[in-house]
């Protein structure tokens, strides 16, 4: 059977290493910094992005992640804002429904025998 090493556990990376270990190939990911204490990235997932983790069969997982509604966007250059919007409250709150469709959390717990909950064991 085919071993595949991915270097670098980044959004790409760790899609990969993810899609060819869902395919049964032997995966090693591989990333040099031992925590995620690095600079910021992927703050906001974009419809592409939440497209491409639905077509991967995950977007279950995001029921369970704690969102907050953008209520403002600053732009800084040279350590001065630049430009600075207010956005209009958003229709909803801003949060994702509060029972969770099966993340992998839950699902370990109800093998686990772990009574059920009306809510995802992640957002407690």
């Amino acid at each position: 059977m085919p071993r595949v090493l991915v270097v670098g556990a980044e959004p790409a990376g760790a899609t990969l290493a993810y899609l060819l270990a869902r395919r049964g190939l032997e995966t090693t990911l591989l990333e040099r910094q031992h925590d995620f204490a690095r600079e910021f990235r992927g703050e906001v997932l974009m419809p592409s992005g939440l497209k491409a983790i639905d077509q991967m069969g995950l977007s279950g997982e995001l029921d369970c992640v704690e969102t907050s509604a953008m209520q403002s966007i600053e732009i800084y250059m040279n350590a001065k804002r630049f430009v600075s919007v207010e956005l209009e409250p958003d229709a909803g709150d801003g949060q994702r429904p509060s029972r969770c469709r099966g993340c992998l959390r839950c699902r370990s717990q109800k093998r686990a025998s772990t009574p059920a909950s009306s809510s995802c064991a992640g957002r407690r």
